[in-house]
């Protein structure tokens, strides 16, 4: 995907996929690389990994930009779908 501006967020990706981390993102602990790493030879050592949960941590960027429209909070201004062009 491209950022092409943060204020106001334009972002535009072709299809592929997002892979998410089995654990919330937090600043607290830097040292910990379930937070902040979410290739799969890092998140299959997580105990979650073989769980449902682990199976859902690789998603369609369709279905992340479903997500995000769904849940306005997780980006400050809020996310609208863009019309392929």
């Amino acid at each position: 995907f491209l950022v092409a501006s943060t204020s106001p967020w334009v972002v535009y990706f072709h299809n592929g996929y997002a892979r998410r981390s089995l654990v919330d993102y937090s600043n607290d602990n830097l040292d910990d690389r379930f937070v902040h790493l979410t290739n799969a030879s890092v998140q299959k050592k997580h105990a979650d990994y073989k769980s449902a949960e682990g199976e859902d941590s690789l998603w369609s960027l369709s279905r992340l930009e479903e997500y995000l429209i769904a849940n306005p909070h997780v980006v400050s201004e809020g996310v609208k779908p863009v019309e392929a062009g």
